[in-house]
C-alpha cells in the first residue's frame, strides 16, 4: 500500500470514529517519513497537531476526488438560481443512480459564516468524498463544493 492510500484510509477510519484525533496523530508521527514525500510541510503539521477541522481540511488538499463526483457539477458559488437548479437535478439523478448518498453534516465541518441558505451533504459512493449543496437565500445564489 503506498503513503497515499494508507493516508486515506486513516483519514476514512477517522471520519468514521473507528480511531480518535490522538490515535491519528499518533500514526502519522510514526508515519512522517514516509508521508513527507508525499505530502507539504504544511498539511503534515496540521495532520500532526491540528483538530478534527483541520485535518479534514488539509485531505481536501491531498486526496482528490474520484472523476465520478467532480465531474457532476463545477464547484464553486453558483452565478444565478438556474444553475443552482441545475446543479439540484443533477445531484438529484447522482442519488437516484447510487453515486450520491445524503448524509447529515459532519460534526466537525463550520460552514461560511457568509452562508445563508440551508445546506444538505452528501457522500460519493465511489470514493467517499464529502460534498455540500447550499440552496440560495435572498441576494445568495447558493453553492456546490467539496468539504473533504
Amino acid at each position: 500500500m503506498n503513503e497515499i492510500d494508507a493516508l486515506s484510509q486513516k483519514i476514512g477510519e477517522l471520519r468514521a470514529s473507528n480511531i480518535t484525533v490522538d490515535d491519528f496523530h499518533q500514526w502519522v508521527v510514526a508515519s512522517s517519513a514516509t508521508l513527507s514525500k508525499v505530502v507539504s510541510q504544511g498539511v503534515l503539521l496540521k495532520f500532526k497537531r491540528g483538530d478534527m477541522s483541520k485535518i479534514m481540511a488539509a485531505s481536501k488538499v491531498v486526496l482528490p476526488p474520484c472523476s465520478k463526483c467532480s465531474s457532476l457539477f463545477k464547484e464553486g458559488e453558483f452565478s444565478d438560481r438556474a444553475e443552482h437548479a441545475s446543479c439540484a437535478r443533477i445531484v438529484d439523478q447522482a442519488m437516484a443512480t447510487g453515486l450520491l448518498n445524503r448524509v447529515g453534516r459532519p460534526n466537525w465541518f463550520k460552514p461560511n459564516s457568509n452562508q445563508l441558505g440551508a445546506d444538505a451533504y452528501f457522500e460519493c459512493s465511489s470514493c467517499g468524498a464529502l460534498w455540500t449543496l447550499v440552496e440560495p437565500e435572498r441576494q445568495y445564489h447558493g453553492l456546490w463544493e467539496r468539504v473533504v
